[in-house]
């Protein structure tokens, strides 16, 4: 049975926002908590997934916890919000949140909770990454580094991204002939100028370089 823990400010607007999700589904084991010491008693259980209110005061505490501790390194934590981006939710992507998702529920949701979910392996590696991001009509290029990746996406160290934008990428995997070419939006920001890339739209062919390349050695 997958494990979730949720943290809000209210339970009953919580199961509201939420129940329309597979998180609520027969077959999820849900610990929904108001208060600090709650979530770190259910962190125990080293759930899938621990989703978030934007408004949670003592989240981002938490969070840098759940990063902190090798124990829960598997665990998937996201940060569920209405209205706009609001300042806060930069202190939670640094903290460690993987990802935002804004409320109302969409059809996405469930698409992006589902790999939320998984957890799927990565594989440490050190490679350029070129990134060209269209901003005001003009592209900017960037060149980053690679920290680690997934079949989903990729971190990397790189000058200032925007959180929520959309952008073009090409890296060469090591023995692998062809660059891996594709797009990626900005879902967190991590420390030591990190960021989150969650792939978009990837060919079956660089899709597949990566996933042969992260399951030799992933973890």
């Amino acid at each position: 049975m997958l494990r979730v823990l949720v943290g809000c400010t209210d339970t009953r607007r919580a199961a509201e926002d939420l129940g329309k999700t597979l998180l609520w589904r027969g077959d999820v084991r849900r610990q929904v908590v108001t208060a600090l010491g709650a979530a770190r008693a259910a962190i125990r259980d080293r759930p899938s997934l621990a989703l978030f209110e934007r408004d949670v005061t003592w989240a981002a505490e938490f969070i840098r916890e759940v990063r902190e501790d090798d124990a829960t390194k598997a665990t998937s934590i996201a940060v569920y919000a209405p209205d706009e981006m609001d300042p806060v939710e930069m202190d939670l992507l640094s903290s460690g949140a993987n990802a935002v998702l804004r409320l109302p529920v969409t059809r996405d949701w469930d698409k992006r909770l589902a790999r939320l979910l998984q957890v799927p392996p990565r594989q440490a590696v050190r490679v350029p990454v070129f990134v060209e991001v269209e901003a005001e009509g003009a592209i900017r290029t960037t060149l980053g580094t690679s920290v680690n990746l997934s079949e989903t996406g990729i971190l990397i160290q790189a000058q200032s991204l925007d959180i929520g934008s959309d952008l073009t990428f090409a890296f060469r995997l090591p023995g692998t002939p062809d660059p891996v070419r594709g797009r990626a939006r900005v879902v967190r920001m991590a420390a030591d100028d990190s960021f989150g890339l969650e792939f978009s739209d990837i060919s079956g062919e660089s899709l597949q370089a990566i996933c042969s390349f992260v399951t030799r050695t992933g973890f």
